[in-house]
């Protein structure tokens, strides 16, 4: 009899996590799709005022979508919800975002833990399509790039004629802002790309934080820059 109550009091409890837990997944699968179709409707609106064209507002929709894809709506956020993580899982946890994929780069190899930790929840999600290009020389720097799967290649003149590319692993974009020059080539995606991207203003603040991988940082940017590749 007792026996009996123990399992009945055991199973009620389960099921209740169980429910709760369900209740908890749902809710937030809902909170992120509330937050897209707000975010789908504001473009809708905003094309509307501004008479923008539909592919444009297409190629918006898709980026909207692909961002919050890969983030879900609590990027703001990622970076107190490590302050909460015991220091030894910061790593581990920083290690394992995104599949991995900084184990994978080597400019994360034999880097300090500290480093890869407060550079991870800042590396926001990009999908560049064929043919598009991530910048063109003398725009403005405000991103550096972490190619997660495709090719980039730099190109010239009206022929777009390829001189150097980069495959997955690479990065590109640091030069300038390190020089604090205007961007000083032509980069094009070759086949659909998709990136890891830190902004300049968290990337100057990066190597503020952390002078020794400053210093190798940038001492590479300038080799790259006299060899210009």
């Amino acid at each position: 009899m007792i026996l009996a109550i123990f399992w009945m009091v055991a199973g009620v409890g389960f099921y209740s996590f169980t429910v709760g837990s369900l209740s908890s997944f749902l809710s937030a699968i809902d909170t992120r799709e509330s937050v897209l179709a707000a975010k789908l409707a504001a473009i809708y609106e905003f094309a509307k005022e501004t008479g923008i064209s539909d592919h444009c507002r297409h190629k918006i929709r898709q980026a909207i979508k692909y961002n919050n894809y890969k983030t879900g709506t609590v990027w703001s956020d990622k970076h107190s919800l490590f302050s909460e993580i015991p220091k030894k899982l910061r790593y581990e946890v920083a290690m394992s975002m995104y599949n991995g994929i900084a184990a994978e780069m080597p400019f994360f190899k034999d880097r300090d833990p500290a480093f890869v930790v407060f550079l991870m929840p800042l590396l926001k999600p990009l999908r560049v399509s064929d043919g598009e290009y991530l910048y063109r020389v003398d725009d403005f720097p405000d991103e550096v790039y972490f190619i997660l799967r495709g090719r980039v290649n730099l190109v010239f003149g009206k022929m777009e004629l390829v001189y150097k590319s980069y495959l997955k692993g690479s990065y590109m974009g640091e030069i300038e802002i390190i020089l604090d020059c205007h961007r000083i080539d032509d980069v094009q995606a070759f086949g659909e790309c998709e990136f890891l991207t830190v902004s300049k203003s968290d990337f100057k603040v990066l190597i503020e934080e952390f002078p020794y991988q400053a210093k190798e940082i940038s001492n590479i940017a300038k080799e790259r820059k006299r060899r210009h590749i």
